[in-house]
């Protein structure tokens, strides 16, 4: 998670930046990717501390939202 917080971090301060629309519309959608993936390990972190029931449906948004969150994102290449 220290890792994520730091590209999180970054990223933020980048979006501060004056930069194109294109390239701010990217570094937004990359925010979400950091976001996702936290919020995603943190629930895999509950789940196997057996603080949060096993259940489909929040494994399956999380890489859901991911995984179109990465096609979007290759696709502005």
């Amino acid at each position: 998670m220290y890792y994520w917080n730091r590209c999180l971090q970054s990223l933020n301060e980048a979006s501060e930046l004056k930069i194109s629309d294109p390239l701010k519309q990217r570094t937004d959608m990359l925010i979400q990717y950091c976001n996702l993936r936290m919020q995603a390990y943190a629930y895999y972190s509950r789940l196997i501390a057996g603080s949060t029931p096993a259940g489909e449906d929040s494994l399956t948004y999380y890489n859901s939202q991911i995984f179109h969150l990465m096609d979007q994102l290759k696709k502005g290449q």
